[in-house]
């Protein structure tokens, strides 16, 4: 409250506003939408249903959630919301079918990890229970196009269910779209052959005990509870897919012939590869879900291209294909430039959009609610101003079971918080004020002269931690009285005027001068600017001084 009212005594009312605006909405981001009330039309935009054709000037009616109608000739319900988006165009909401948004955060903080469990084999590993409503990869996803994502764990050799998740909601129940999407096998390695051979053998019993398990219990049996097993029921009965993990050529034959021998719907994932069993694929009519399509090559003899084209060639082949951004939470985003990519190297757009909408949604089981605009289906749709595969169109808006969606991400609220800092900054300087938190800071040093040959961002950093000392007070075993990474060519601090006595002292104790100044360092770490130094334990480093043009 104190910092409140300090806010308020010195920038007024209008700020204090501004700054609870700010503060509120870094808070809140990003805000699940309320659900739909009423009937929406949009009317007059080119509306790209991916099952049905394009429909020039048409107009979509969705209410509860759902879509109601689509087409030229649509009667609109009387007190509908009627939205203008003439010169607009409506796409399906994109579907990543391979991420970790809502399970991953922060890639160099464990914690925000929740991605594997321990052990090889954890078929029960459910991610939509596990999923972050207040991810900030969410926002950025949803800015992208990306509504739906196929919510992957990792580690072992089966992970877990897939989920689908809508990304929008209070919490994970309200996000779930499908919380057992396809059950995933991370399929061995074939470096070492023995333990490839034993690792395949594992997998196998591991079915094999499921199975026994689902049989004894559709016969009426005592069977202990199993939650593992249980879980791999629809899997084994058809139900939903296994998708596998493999990228190697003979990864990928083993596992068709493993799908096969056990009876299951197999997707492959990955397909690094899959060009050189296309024809193989296609006869056995197995999708693939490729992981990167921006990739460089992975063998010194493989095209430039070889990524860039790889789906152009599937298609070609007659292999059906989804596209994915990658498992990374943080690459979800870049789901519809991965897509973009396959269509600048040969996948005609239409197909590209496919790989992106309904294509995932068929693989996954889920194409009865998302993936094309049809009536029945969740009006989980675009508005852009172009195909969402092109770096220059805008994602107007989007809507997820016919809830409006917050469109803004952490890029434009921080573009909002650094307008308003400026914004307090330049009104401080008019009144000829300070802010309260400078009062226990020092007065700004004067600048030298000389500072004009120092590198804008070199000068900021320049402005080093400085400890000033009386002539003859010590400052300390660890002090260092000059640090080479901010010192001029003249050996002097660039946060400091020019003290009296420019030479290096001797022993522990500052030089004599007014604004003499030291920045901590370990005991051992004194540098000279310019010499070799022995640092501790004989290790030798160079410190040196001024920019690379002055050496």
């Amino acid at each position: 409250m104190t910092s409140i009212r300090r806010i308020s005594a010195r920038c007024g009312l209008g700020l204090l506003a501004a700054v609870t605006s700010v503060v509120v909405l870094e808070a809140q981001v990003p805000i699940p939408a309320p659900p739909q009330r009423g009937p929406i039309a949009l009317q007059g935009a080119t509306i790209h249903t991916v099952t049905n054709g394009v429909i020039e000037h048409g107009t979509i009616v969705f209410n509860g959630g759902l879509i109601t109608a689509v087409g030229t000739d649509v009667d609109v319900p009387a007190g509908a919301r009627v939205i203008d988006v003439t010169g607009k165009h409506i796409y399906p909401g994109l579907i990543d079918a391979y991420s970790q948004v809502g399970i991953s955060e922060i890639g160099s903080v464990d914690v925000t990890h929740d991605t594997d469990e321990l052990g090889g084999f954890n078929p029960n590993a459910r991610p939509d229970v596990a999923v972050n409503p207040e991810s900030r990869h969410i926002g950025t996803s949803r800015t992208n196009g990306v509504l739906v994502t196929l919510t992957t764990p990792s580690g072992g050799l089966i992970p877990g269910l897939s989920s689908a998740m809508n990304l929008d909601g209070w919490t994970w129940e309200e996000m779930t779209l499908s919380s057992a999407a396809a059950l995933n096998v991370d399929w061995p390695n074939a470096i070492d052959a023995d333990e490839y051979d034993e690792i395949v053998r594992e997998l196998r019993d591991y079915f094999a005990e499921a199975r026994a398990y689902r049989d004894a219990r559709a016969a009426g049996g005592f069977v202990a509870f199993d939650s593992r097993f249980e879980a791999m029921i629809r899997a084994l009965d058809g139900q939903i897919p296994v998708v596998v993990s493999a990228d190697g050529v003979l990864q990928i034959q083993d596992a068709i012939r493993w799908a096969e021998d056990q009876g299951v719907r197999l997707v492959i994932r990955g397909g690094g590869d899959a060009i050189h069993v296309a024809d193989h694929l296609a006869e056995k009519q197995i999708p693939v879900i490729l992981t990167a399509t921006m990739s460089p090559p992975a063998r010194s003899w493989e095209p430039y291209d070889g990524a860039y084209a790889r789906a152009a060639v599937l298609h070609e082949r007659g292999v059906r294909i989804a596209i994915s951004g990658g498992s990374s939470a943080a690459y979800t985003n870049r789901l519809p430039y991965e897509a973009g990519v396959a269509v600048a190297f040969g996948l005609p757009e239409e197909e590209a959009l496919r790989a992106v909408t309904i294509n995932p949604a068929q693989f996954m089981g889920i194409a009865d609610w998302v993936g094309s605009l049809e009536p029945g289906k969740d009006a989980t749709l675009l508005i852009t101003t172009g195909s969402p595969l092109d770096y220059l169109t805008d994602i107007e808006q989007g809507y997820i079971e016919g809830r409006e969606i917050d469109m803004r991400d952490i890029h434009p609220l921080r573009a909002l918080a650094t307008s308003f800092s400026s914004a307090s900054t330049s009104a401080r300087r008019r009144s000829g004020t300070r802010p309260w938190s400078d009062r226990t800071r020092p007065a700004p040093l004067p600048e030298r002269e000389d500072e004009a040959h120092v590198l804008p961002s070199l000068r900021v950093f320049s402005q080093c931690p400085v400890l000033t000392a009386r002539p003859g007070e010590s400052m300390g075993q660890n002090a260092v009285p000059v640090d080479p990474l901010c010192t001029d060519r003249a050996g002097g601090c660039r946060a400091c005027p020019p003290a009296p006595d420019r030479r290096r002292p001797r022993g522990r104790r500052l030089a004599a001068g007014p604004t003499a100044c030291a920045r901590r360092a370990p005991s051992n770490a004194a540098r000279r600017p310019g010499r070799m130094n022995r640092g501790p334990r004989g290790a030798t480093s160079l410190a040196s001084t001024g920019s690379a043009r002055d050496r």
